[in-house]
């Protein structure tokens, strides 16, 4: 049954809501994507040179392996160009029992929120690994932040956040977890 059909109906059953709830998600999470892959294209992918005026590809400076848990091939796709062209080197995967196996040889682990059983995912990576984890996601409510944290993760991300932004947080939080490993580092040396 489609959305207009049943926008007509007094009465739908669960298993109708549902299948429409569903299509509904999948549409709003392209629509996100798209959206932040048109502020991404609109803040260019250069910075100038300050005193030549010459344009060079924004390169990072922590050069890391990230590995990338998404369902969705469109988002994954553009997360995983932008991560590559400045510097990052890039695992994608749609399953994340594979990226499980794959989480000892990573930097950093950005998880899609919507994945099925997420939150057992990240409370599994965890256990395994000590790499920071980015849950990637649409809710804008307040309490985002807070399950994020509940799951073990470090970070929650709005897809629709900008790539200034989001590369910026990313970089954060490989130098926090850098800085922590050092410190920790030098402690057991004493």
């Amino acid at each position: 049954m489609d959305r207009q059909a049943m926008s007509t109906r007094q009465y739908v059953t669960r298993g109708e809501f549902d299948r429409v709830e569903e299509e509904l998600k999948r549409e709003w999470k392209t629509l996100l994507v798209l959206l932040a892959l048109a502020v991404q294209v609109k803040g260019k992918k250069t910075e100038k040179v300050a005193s030549v005026g010459i344009k060079k590809p924004l390169k990072s400076a922590i050069v890391a392996k990230v590995l990338l848990i998404d369902t969705d091939p469109t988002s994954s796709n553009e997360l995983a160009t932008m991560l590559d062209e400045v510097g990052f080197e890039v695992v994608t995967t749609p399953d994340p029992n594979k990226g499980l196996q794959m989480i000892a040889e990573v930097s950093l682990i950005i998880l899609d929120d919507e994945l099925p059983n997420g939150e057992d995912i990240c409370l599994r990576i965890r256990e395994r690994s000590e790499a920071p984890i980015i849950l990637l996601g649409s809710d804008s409510s307040e309490t985002a932040w807070d399950r994020a944290v509940a799951m073990g993760a470090d970070a929650y991300l709005k897809r629709t956040v900008g790539r200034f932004e989001f590369l910026a947080r990313i970089k954060a939080i490989l130098r926090r977890y850098r800085d922590n490993m050092n410190i920790e580092g030098e402690k057991s040396d004493v």
